[in-house]
């Protein structure tokens, strides 16, 4: 089973050629809750996500990703040799 990113992309990319197609907000939502059933996108976001899709051009469009873009976070690791050090200093005293 998919999980909610994966759902929610899938969704984004249906909105966007749906749209393309030049149909409604309301057939776009039915044809979702016919596909996606309970895990279907609330109508306010299918509405948010059109509207940023209108709002670009179609050469913006085709450079776009359809999933979210990363977040900042802490970095997965943080060794560097001035970390290295520090550490054996600190440890070397105990």
């Amino acid at each position: 089973m998919a999980t909610t990113r994966e759902t929610r992309t899938q969704q984004r990319a249906v909105i966007e050629f749906v749209f393309a197609e030049q149909e409604t907000i309301a057939n776009i939502d039915r044809h979702l809750q016919h596909v996606y059933g309970d895990q279907v996108a609330d109508r306010s976001t299918i509405s948010r996500w059109v509207s940023s899709v209108s709002a670009v051009s179609a050469t913006e469009r085709a450079k776009a990703r359809l999933s979210d873009l990363p977040r900042s976070r802490r970095p997965h690791a943080a060794v560097t040799p001035q970390t290295v050090e520090r550490t054996d200093r600190f440890t070397s005293r105990l």
